[in-house]
């Protein structure tokens, strides 16, 4: 039997020679089967295209065919994931109207199709107008089934008490403005009772034949409604009896059950947040933080679902408490080393929390890119190498602790000063234009930190080796795997990764996967935008302009603009060549991907660098273009973070993490000169609420955001912060004692002092100097300083002396103006030899290409010779400033 990869290249060959017209239209029956294997593939995009083709010759169908093919195509329109989510649900929309209107059909198929688009455009909007219009047209739809002896098996009706579950939870929150729905909860247990008086009971229905139970009892969504209708109405050991017989039927598929699935876990979350907000008269945002605790039948019920677990609902408790939470989103913000050390710590606490298996897609940007393929490609040996089923939490401690001391060990080779220490890469930078500093960069990435973790396994290369195939046995893959479709029946989630980067050419988002790479159609708002997009395309790996390093992914996702060329791609698109900027030039937080992804819980680990205060701001031209881009990019990030908060509060996100490096850093007003006297403000306490001094957590805040060595006490600080946030938003409280996953930042001299009532002045000294890019050795050292003095007098006096003749006789004015100019070129080259060779090239750029090349020659050996310099003693004494003390190792 073909594997399930070949089967859609086949699907997919099909419908290509049938819309290029060499294969005939198929007849309505076959043209239904093959759309069924179409969409049990997720292939809705094909499906669409399929019967917008068919509908072109109607006269091959009867009226009633068409309109079922309509119907059909409306669904895959607005399930089809190809097209931006706002631009599919219009369509689907527009073509319903076109097809059967629904304001004016009789056919409760279209009703129901009009209701599920309505709801949709909810949760897309959280406009509850769409809501009441979904109502109004499931009850139209229940209606007309009921009064046709329910010729559609209580579909709309089910769905249309499920809406009153939803109008009537917005409706008692004291926040709703509306509350015209506040009885539509008790319309929706008359609705309930009255699918089982007629699916199960059998009652009559005007002229129309009863519904005979025993003729459906073979049928899956008849039994499922029914499930949902005893599950609404609380009696969960019939809706177990229904679900039973549902799960045992043979024709079954997997989609079914998931489908299901996830719709009993919603009506579960309306039936308890409901009564909270009764009990308790809480917000509908308040009670998204509640704990989602199962009762006994509730987890028997839900259980089922799984069928692996043998009816054992202890066994099934990771896979329901997954389908329980909905589909889990990890962001990890840029903002270079600093955001990945912090993001480790974030990881930490994840990991003592068991979250981290839950996690099916992780959307990095920048840092959050070069520490997170670090993780994947961890987590692709652990799942790739243990069953789902032994697969522990221990597991997950042992990776993130791994990765705590690899990682750290691989930034303290200094990335960015290395890219410079080379004379064979400089010169190939030199010579060769599609070889740069940024593919360098992605080189020392793969060199310095990922190929730590090959352990005898041959390390991915390309972006399309990156899929995970997880063990299902011993040396065995399961090799059909794809997360959309398996992810569910998991415990270990097998995690999507998208690298996030910025396109220049068209100003939107470009992703790196697994699988593909392009631009999304969810995070471009193509009512607004008219740019056109650069259709994301599947790698082909018989095409090597197709194929993309995982080092460069992630260099692409990391070029800050200024400071790293950025990375080209060409020959992908017809007269395009793609250039790709930092991923934080489009969304820095990284939360647009997840989102675009249907993610229902959130984690957000921010660790950019955040807007700073300034007395006495520049003003040089390039100083306040840059700040203008910070104040730019802080606007962007603080309004994804209310859109975040907007849709956790409206109950389309089931969860919302959130924490960044300010948290819990008060803000004060400055009044203006001569203003009178104000009341004091309240003095916050000295310690966050997350267990850190607020001067430590300032410093930690500000430190730079470079590609650099990161000191242990710096790398410490920042994955302790991360690390006591994480623990706090769980509601588990930071102490310095032992821990059972015995992280080093944790047991380190940092953690012992972070948390004490006054700062330790050495300790808070060395951070605060880590917000600075360079000379942070010289800051720290006493000696340094001094040499550093010493030296700059002595240059001093040497540069005068050529100029004065009694010192120098027989030199010519030339040779002395010329022997001046290099000392004080090397005194300048000292202190930054970058700054002097772009100052140097300028001056070269206005003579011929000969010593244009010869500048940038000389530009680099002095590079080279200043980098080795920079490894091999400053570098080296500023770490040992930095590193913990001996007692704490």
């Amino acid at each position: 039997m073909p594997d399930t990869h070949s089967q859609i290249a086949a699907l997919k060959q099909g419908v290509d020679l049938i819309l290029q017209g060499q294969d005939e239209l198929p007849d309505f029956e076959s043209l239904i089967q093959l759309h069924d294997k179409l969409t049990d593939k997720h292939l809705f995009d094909q499906a669409r295209l399929l019967l917008a083709y068919s509908l072109t010759e109607p006269h091959t169908f009867t009226p009633e065919q068409q309109l079922k093919l309509g119907q059909k195509q409306v669904i895959a329109t607005y399930k089809d994931k190809t097209l931006n989510r706002s631009i599919r649900l219009e369509q689907a929309r527009d073509l319903l109207d076109t097809i059967d209107h629904p304001d004016n059909s009789d056919n409760s198929e279209t009703l129901g199709i009009a209701g599920a688009i309505h709801k949709r455009i909810f949760e897309r909007d959280n406009d509850v107008s769409q809501l009441a219009h979904a109502r109004a047209y499931y009850q139209q739809g229940y209606l007309l089934s009921a009064a046709k002896g329910w010729s559609d098996k209580g579909y709309c009706a089910i769905n249309f008490a499920y809406v009153l579950d939803q109008l009537a939870l917005i409706a008692q929150s004291p926040i709703a403005t509306d509350v015209r729905h506040a009885s539509d909860g008790d319309m929706a247990t008359q609705v309930r009772k009255e699918i089982i008086a007629h699916l199960v009971d059998g009652k009559q229905v005007q002229d129309y034949p009863v519904i005979d139970y025993k003729e459906h009892s073979q049928n899956w969504w008849f039994l499922v409604t029914l499930a949902e209708a005893y599950l609404g109405l609380g009696d969960y050991d019939t809706a177990y009896t229904q679900l039973q017989k549902a799960i045992s039927l043979e024709k079954m598929q997997s989609w079914q059950r998931e489908s299901a699935a996830k719709q009993f876990a919603r009506l579960l979350h309306l039936r308890k947040n409901g009564k909270i907000v009764r009990q308790q008269n809480r917000t509908v945002a308040q009670s998204e933080q509640q704990t989602h605790d199962l009762s006994q039948s509730e987890l028997r019920l839900m259980a089922l679902f799984f069928p692996d677990s043998s009816g054992d609902s202890a066994k099934a408790m990771p896979q329901v408490s997954a389908i329980m939470q909905g589909k889990t989103g990890l962001a990890l913000s840029g903002g270079g080393f600093r955001a990945s050390l912090y993001h480790i710590g974030v990881l930490a606490a994840l990991a003592e929390q068991d979250q981290l298996r839950h996690i099916e897609v992780i959307s990095c940007v920048s840092g959050g890119s070069i520490i997170g393929m670090h993780y994947y490609l961890a987590l692709k040996a652990l799942l790739e190498s243990k069953p789902d089923e032994k697969i522990s939490q221990h597991d997950y401690i042992k990776l993130v602790r791994r990765l705590e001391t690899d990682f750290l060990h691989g930034v303290q080779r200094n990335i960015r000063t290395r890219a410079l220490s080379r004379p064979c890469p400089l010169f190939k930078m030199i010579t060769q234009g599609d070889y740069s500093l940024t593919k360098r960069i992605g080189e020392l990435y793969v060199q310095e930190l990922y190929s730590k973790l090959a352990n005898n396994q041959t390390l991915p290369t390309y972006m399309d080796q990156l899929p995970i195939y997880p063990c299902i046995a011993e040396k065995q893959q399961d090799k059909d795997f794809h997360p959309q479709q398996g992810n569910w029946q998991r415990s270990a989630k097998v995690p999507v990764l998208v690298i996030n980067a910025t396109t220049v050419n068209t100003g939107h988002n470009w992703q790196f996967t697994a699988t593909w790479m392009g631009e999304p159609p969810e995070v471009i708002d193509q009512r607004h935008d008219t740019n056109y997009r650069l259709r994301r395309m599947y790698y082909d790996k018989t095409n090597p302009n197709q194929r993309v390093t995982i080092g460069d992914a992630v260099a692409a996702s990391s070029c800050v603009p200024g400071l790293f060329p950025p990375l080209q791609l060409q020959t992908l698109y017809e007269g395009e060549q793609v250039t790709l900027v930092d991923g934080g030039v489009f969304d820095n937080q990284g939360t647009a991907s997840l989102l675009e992804q249907d993610c229902d819980s959130i984690l957000t680990s921010d660790a950019s660098g955040q807007l700073e205060a300034h007395a006495q701001p520049s003003q040089g031209r390039f100083a306040t273009t840059m700040r203008t881009s910070e104040i730019l990019q802080a606007r962007l990030r603080s309004a994804q973070h209310r859109e975040l908060k907007a849709r956790t509060q409206s109950g389309q996100l089931n969860s919302l993490m959130y924490i960044h490096l300010k948290q819990g850093l008060s803000s004060t007003d400055k009044d203006w000169i001569g203003a009178p006297s104000s009341s004091p403000a309240q003095t916050p306490t000295t310690t966050t609420e997350y267990g850190i001094h607020r001067d430590y957590q300032q410093a930690i805040a500000s430190l730079r955001t470079d590609l650099d060595s990161f000191s242990d006490n710096e790398a410490f600080a920042l994955m302790y912060s991360g690390y006591c946030m994480t623990r706090a938003h769980f509601k588990q409280p930071t102490t310095t004692t032992d821990n059972p996953s015995n992280w080093r930042f944790k047991a380190s001299y940092i953690a012992k002092n972070m948390a004490q009532s006054e700062p330790e002045p050495a300790l808070l000294e060395q951070l605060k100097v880590g917000s600075k890019l360079f000379f942070k050795a010289w800051y720290l050292s006493f000696p340094l300083k001094c040499v550093l003095g010493l030296c700059i007098v002595l240059l001093s006096v040497f540069a005068l002396l050529p100029l004065m003749g009694e010192w120098l006789p027989g030199w010519s004015y030339n040779q002395r103006f010329l022997m001046s100019f290099l000392l004080v070129a090397a005194l300048a080259g000292a202190t930054n030899w970058l700054r002097l060779t772009q100052r140097l090239g300028s001056l070269i750029r206005m003579k011929k290409a000969l010593l244009i090349g010869g500048g940038k020659l000389v530009g680099a050996l002095g590079g080279i010779v200043f980098a080795i310099l920079h490894l091999l003693v400053f570098d080296k004494v500023f770490l040992h400033l930095g590193r913990n003390r001996p007692d704490d190792d």
